[in-house]
């Protein structure tokens, strides 16, 4: 599930009243790329590179097809 947060703090504050507490923080770089040309269903369709101290990682958001058609190959010329 994803939320738009906007109030860090007012979120920060809350996650505290619930008993959480802050274990870890790190800095990421994310770069998103997007299809050149609208490839079919790939609407909304991104490839998101995460760079972090603790790894790399790289996820495929969007359509369900065009998530799978993507991650097996099928659609690299």
């Amino acid at each position: 599930m994803e939320t738009l947060v906007t109030d860090g703090e007012q979120l920060h504050a809350i996650l505290e009243e619930l008993g959480l507490q802050k274990a870890f923080r790190y800095d990421k770089y994310r770069t998103v790329f997007a299809p050149r040309l609208p490839a079919r269903g790939a609407r909304g369709a991104l490839l998101v590179l995460d760079e972090t101290p603790v790894g790399n990682y790289l996820e495929l958001e969007g359509p369900e097809a065009w998530i799978d058609r993507t991650a097996s190959g099928s659609d690299i010329a």
